[in-house]
């Protein structure tokens, strides 16, 4: 699996400059996106279009370790099969109190004081901690793996990937080209949907970044 500073040197556009990782940044990163986990689930209700997917019989890739995507998704906290929110808080962005309380959160995670104090920090901040870049909200961004120009993405924008494969036969070949061309047009329309939704509950823009091969 990628390491931290590994993908982050790929990857630029969705990192801080690697010598500010260190462990206490990926711990307090890892803490932050967590709880900013929570949030999001509970508003867009993300996990019962999961769900509703896996009861369809798409397909969800198995996290392997050999792409960047699988990073995000071993790294995630959303804990569902087809999607994972395609990057890192970006703690660095926080005041130098809010990032006390999140290491003090840190220290002490069973402390129900502390992890109130820490949610409240995310709940106020997570419209420039979990976007692609708060100083250049217009500029456009696209990580490696978005070949189309629909996916790219403002700096503004909290990426989410959602990536399903087709259904291969043992010899490698597709088992129904009409049901794949179905199967991609539905993806398709279900990211187009859901994209205004979910930026609407959380009330900061949601891109979806699909991988469907």
């Amino acid at each position: 699996m990628m390491e931290y500073k590994e993908i982050a040197e790929i990857e630029t556009c969705l990192f801080p400059e690697t010598d500010k990782i260190d462990k206490e940044y990926i711990l307090v990163s890892k803490a932050y996106k967590e709880l900013f986990s929570r949030f999001f689930i509970n508003k867009t209700g993300l996990d019962r279009l999961d769900a509703r997917l896996m009861h369809k019989n798409y397909k969800a890739i198995k996290v392997s370790g050999d792409e960047e995507d699988d990073f995000y998704f071993a790294e995630d906290s959303l804990n569902l099969r087809f999607f994972c929110l395609r990057c890192i808080a970006r703690v660095e962005r926080l005041s130098k109190k809010d990032m006390e309380i999140m290491t003090s959160y840190l220290d002490k995670m069973d402390d129900a004081d502390l992890k109130e104090k820490a949610k409240e920090v995310v709940l106020r901040t997570y419209k420039n901690v979990m976007v692609v870049n708060d100083k250049d909200p217009e500029n456009i961004y696209s990580p490696r793996l978005t070949l189309m120009q629909e996916y790219n993405m403002s700096g503004a924008s909290i990426p989410v990937l959602m990536r399903s494969i087709p259904s291969y036969s043992e010899d490698g070949e597709l088992m129904d080209k009409d049901e794949e061309t179905k199967r991609q047009q539905n993806l398709l329309s279900i990211k187009r949907q859901i994209e205004p939704i979910l930026s609407k509950a959380i009330g900061c823009n949601v891109v979806i970044v699909l991988k469907m091969f």
